[in-house]
């Protein structure tokens, strides 16, 4: 299933000078060019939606990226980081070899393949400086145990930082928003892969759609354009009946505002151990939310 397209951000330049949206389109391209590569040296090198999280973190230090696929935000020449997912290189080129909005041979080595257990009996215990996750945490099967492992990779200081879709602009449109009674379920049967349930939701309730169009309002959810058939999603349910190991998927749902409250409920209750260090709501034209948690210090 293909993503919703990303676009970049506004030119800093643009945004200095405070023109208006009808000036705005009449600055011509190329200074909308040099302003976007000036921003990008003020952020070291990094778009601005990517260097607002990793500004406070420790980034000369060790670190790990969770499902970086094709597309890691740290590369390693340049950054002590190890990349964790699902399943090895190999398998993850078979598996998006026809996905259009993947170059499979950019596909990064995974240093670390966690299946059907926690990623800290893997990775370790309190040995990193942060740990990087953009759009993984609503693929996991148990969102709790997500952070909780997370967290106890980390050193007493060390960071998690997070970006995630808002289902309002992406294909999760129309599907129920995530609870913290669905998490918590989750959490309290330490579920390793995703129900047959939420599987059997997201096939049948994800739909086509461009989150610029959502953002103005120009798209009609009652009448939505749905990315699968409904006979083929039987069929893969029926499949899938007989036992899976693990199957890819959006197992949770949220708004920027609901996600905020998800991980504020789950800090109350004493679930897991963290601070809320930064959190960045969803922008006017963009699809995702991003935020950054700490580890307190022992």
């Amino acid at each position: 299933m293909p993503a919703p397209p990303q676009v970049s951000a506004a030119p800093a330049r643009v945004r200095a000078l405070g023109l208006n949206g009808r000036l705005r389109n009449k600055v011509p391209r190329f200074v909308k060019t040099i302003a976007r590569r000036v921003a990008r040296l003020a952020n070291h090198g990094f778009p601005r939606r990517t260097w607002r999280v990793l500004a406070g973190i420790n980034l000369a230090g060790e670190g790990l990226e969770i499902g970086a696929l094709a597309s890691p935000i740290l590369n390693q020449r340049n950054y002590r980081v190890r990349y964790l997912d699902f399943t090895t290189r190999d398998r993850l080129i078979d598996h998006y070899r026809n996905d259009p909005n993947v170059v499979v041979e950019d596909i990064v080595d995974v240093d670390h393949v966690v299946v059907g257990k926690p990623m800290h009996e893997v990775v370790g215990e309190e040995r990193l400086d942060y740990v990087i996750a953009s759009h993984v945490i609503e693929h996991s099967p148990d969102f709790i145990g997500f952070l909780e492992s997370s967290l106890r990779m980390l050193k007493p200081g060390g960071h998690l930082c997070l970006w995630a879709p808002d289902k309002r602009f992406t294909f999760d449109a129309i599907r129920r928003e995530s609870t913290f009674d669905d998490i918590l379920a989750a959490y309290r049967e330490r579920r390793t892969k995703a129900t047959l349930e939420q599987i059997g939701d997201f096939l049948s309730n994800t739909i086509e759609v461009d989150h610029i169009k959502a953002w103005n309002g120009e798209i009609d959810f009652d009448r939505p354009r749905y990315y699968n058939e409904r006979a083929a999603v039987t069929d893969t349910l029926r499949r899938l009946a007989d036992g899976y190991e693990y199957f890819d998927c959006h197992n949770w749902v949220f708004t920027d505002r609901g996600f905020r409250t998800l991980i504020d409920q789950i800090g109350a209750r004493g679930l897991c151990d963290f601070e809320v260090d930064a959190f960045y709501p969803t922008k006017r034209h963009k699809l995702e939310f991003s935020c950054r948690l700490r580890k307190p210090r022992a």
